[in-house]
């Protein structure tokens, strides 16, 4: 009988990201914001991209990359995309920014960076245009203004569970938000 509850609960716990997951969902679109689960392209290291290869995804999301992360932080230029999706397997989550968005959305992102900054990197990303993207380890979302709401929902349900990100309190020998302080 003890073993049927605690397999309910394991299960339950599984669902519940899938329920937050989806609840994200919904706050993304209902904001006029688009939303993608692009396909894995892999978690390779390599020291560079094989010349013809392409992510399947603007900002990336996934695929190979280098084995040095971007360190967290705001820039006010692009960063490397091959390191930047290393950040992302770690669990980390980007928030990325095209040259059109208004300078007074780009002064709200870094305010929001500010108040929890761990695990983010906010860059320009000429790609973008008049967009804002939200990326995470094979998810994205983007849209045209800013919204918390929007943010804080896609952070909570795509945020740190990277391949590399861990599972539990006491798994060793993978990335934790608290491990990825700005500086870092």
């Amino acid at each position: 009988m003890l073993a049927v509850v605690a397999g309910f609960f394991l299960l339950a716990g599984g669902n519940d990201n899938a329920t937050s997951q989806q609840n994200a969902v919904a706050t993304i679109k209902a904001a006029g914001w688009t939303y993608r689960h692009p396909k894995s392209q892999g978690r390779t290291h390599v020291a560079q991209l094989a010349p013809n290869f392409k992510y399947n995804s603007v900002p990336a999301t996934s695929g190979p990359h280098s084995s040095q992360t971007v360190i967290y932080g705001v820039y006010d230029q692009p960063v490397s995309e091959i390191n930047y999706v290393h950040n992302l397997e770690h669990g980390a989550i980007g928030i990325q920014y095209g040259e059109k968005v208004p300078q007074a959305t780009v002064e709200r992102i870094i305010e929001y960076y500010n108040a929890d900054p761990a695990g983010l990197v906010v860059a320009p990303n000429p790609a973008l245009g008049d967009q804002i993207a939200l990326t995470a380890w094979t998810y994205i979302a983007k849209g045209k203004t800013f919204d918390e709401k929007v943010f804080d929902t896609f952070v909570d349900a795509f945020g740190f569970r990277g391949p590399e990100s861990c599972t539990n309190s006491i798994q060793q020998g993978c990335w934790r938000r608290s491990n990825m302080e700005p500086g870092t």
